[in-house]
């Protein structure tokens, strides 16, 4: 038996590509601001990052450009290990520096802000609720931190109060 016989027969994304309607995987032709070039069209940009739109702007190309010049195109390590740079350092210095804070820490996507700062806050004894609707990053983090996590349809106060009761260990629930 061929074990990846289920993922060959499955056919919903090939038959989506040809009618035109699967959106992934569409590349660009050029940069993405608010506006791209997909399948050499002109369209809007919804699904970017880029929330500033500060990817073209001329000084952010010069630095990149500087910055390709004097470490290359990787940092070849994990900040953790050896890719830490000068560069993350004076930025989050300037970030503590806003905040007006000691230190801060800058991480290099969304899902490891969550991962990381979820898994430091939650921890074991604690308990994360958290609506079914938010974003799985967040989830991961609440479970790495080793804490407990309660996921529910939470729209009432009832539900949260429920959701609350069945996360507590029995011997807080009996008073």
């Amino acid at each position: 038996m061929d074990i990846f016989a289920k993922a060959y027969d499955y056919q919903v994304p090939r038959q989506a590509a040809a009618a035109g309607l699967y959106p992934y995987f569409i590349p660009l032709s050029s940069g993405a601001g608010p506006e791209a070039v997909m399948a050499g069209r002109r369209v809007l940009m919804f699904g970017s990052n880029d929330y500033l739109g500060l990817t073209g702007h001329p000084e952010v190309k010069q630095a990149a450009s500087r910055a390709l010049e004097v470490y290359g195109t990787s940092c070849t390590g994990s900040r953790l290990v050896n890719g830490t740079i000068d560069l993350h350092l004076e930025l989050e210095e300037a970030v503590a520096g806003f905040f007006r804070r000691p230190a801060a820490l800058v991480f290099t996507t969304g899902y490891q802000a969550a991962l990381g700062t979820i898994s430091a806050l939650a921890g074991l004894g604690d308990t994360v609720l958290a609506d079914r609707g938010v974003h799985a990053s967040l989830l991961e983090g609440a479970r790495l931190g080793h804490g407990r996590v309660c996921v529910s349809g939470i729209t009432t106060w009832v539900s949260w109060n429920g959701c609350w009761r069945a996360a507590r260990p029995a011997a807080a629930r009996s008073s």
